[in-house]
This record gives C-alpha cells, sequence and structure tokens, in this order.
C-alpha cells in the first residue's frame, strides 16, 4: 500500500535504482537521521529521494544560520519533512512576518522549533489565530 502513494506521488522514483535508494537512505542517516526517521520522511515527502544530499546539506546549513541548532533542524525536518521543499527566502519571509506581528525573532525561533508546521501556514491564517 504504502508503496503504491510513493509511486503515485513521486512516479520518478523508477527512475532510481536500489542503490541508489540505499544510498539516499544512508547519507541522510550520516547526516543525523535514523533508518526509522528516513522511511517517515519519504513517505511523508517522497521527493525528498529527488534531491541532492548537497541541497539538504544546504538546507540544514541555511536553518542553522537562522538561529536553529543542528539538533533542533533534524527534529523540525523529522516532523516536517516539507521543510526541505520550502526556499530559504520563504523560510525567512516566514519568520519576518511574524516578527511583523509583534513577537521577537527569538519568539519565533522558539515556537516554531515547537511547532515547525507553522512553516505551511499562511500568515492570513497565522493572523486569524493571533487575534
Amino acid at each position: 500500500m504504502m508503496l503504491l502513494k510513493l509511486l503515485r506521488f513521486f512516479p520518478a522514483i523508477y527512475n532510481y535504482n536500489k542503490e541508489n535508494i540505499s544510498k539516499k537512505i544512508n547519507d541522510l542517516i550520516s547526516l543525523g537521521y535514523n533508518h526509522e526517521d528516513v522511511i517517515k520522511m519519504t513517505r511523508t515527502l517522497p521527493t525528498l529521494f529527488g534531491l541532492s544530499i548537497e541541497t539538504i546539506k544546504q538546507k540544514i546549513d541555511d536553518l542553522i544560520s537562522l538561529g536553529y541548532s543542528r539538533e533542533d533542524v533534524i527534529k523540525m525536518t523529522k516532523a516536517i519533512p516539507s521543510l526541505f521543499s520550502l526556499s530559504i527566502e520563504t523560510i525567512k519571509q516566514k519568520i519576518d512576518d511574524l516578527v511583523s506581528l509583534g513577537y521577537s525573532y527569538e519568539e519565533v525561533i522558539k515556537m516554531i522549533k515547537v511547532s515547525p508546521a507553522i512553516y505551511n501556514y499562511s500568515i492570513e491564517n497565522i493572523k486569524q489565530k493571533n487575534l
């Protein structure tokens, strides 16, 4: 059942052989994820198989540069792997939008550590919840 879902949402997986998939899993493990994490992440975001390890490393570094620790980034991306599909500009804009609502930068970083799904909410949705 999961394989069918994976194939439906990411048909390009047909272009990968077993060795390529195993390498991607091992590369992700080398970044700090465990095997179970990687399986869950790729079920949620099958296109993760299509991202280069350099792109993934860069996204981790970009998030660290915003004030998160490496452990924070691993935890957040395990919970919400779609963070890998957001541009750093989109992430920075979301932080700026939250700061414009009256939160300090540090408060925004703390909030997102607890609930990284905030990056997936529209600012309009956040404003409605903030009222």
